[in-house]
């Protein structure tokens, strides 16, 4: 019994806890810091008008999902940028 009681212990990850208010504002604010500098160009302000909205609807649950399950680190959060990229390309 206590074998069980072990290894359900070792399953568990640590969740870790987000400040809402900043993940809203991480979350809006990091496309926003890319077209700000290069509203001169015609793409960029386009790019945020097209993509905005898919951004946040397939990166907002991805962000999530990953925010209380995966320790923060640059290259985990970037490589589920790129596949949900790539799943919002596929659909």
């Amino acid at each position: 019994m206590t074998e069980i009681s072990k290894t359900k212990e070792k399953q568990r990850q640590p969740r870790y806890s987000v400040n809402p208010t900043a993940f809203v504002v991480a979350l809006v604010t990091a496309p926003l810091l890319i077209t700000v500098p290069l509203i001169w160009t015609f793409i960029v302000p386009m790019a945020l008008y097209f993509g905005f909205v898919p951004y946040l609807v397939v990166g907002t649950p991805i962000l999530l999902w990953a925010v209380g399950r995966i320790k923060p680190a640059f290259g985990t959060y970037a490589r589920l940028g790129f596949w949900g990229n790539v799943a919002m390309g596929v659909v």
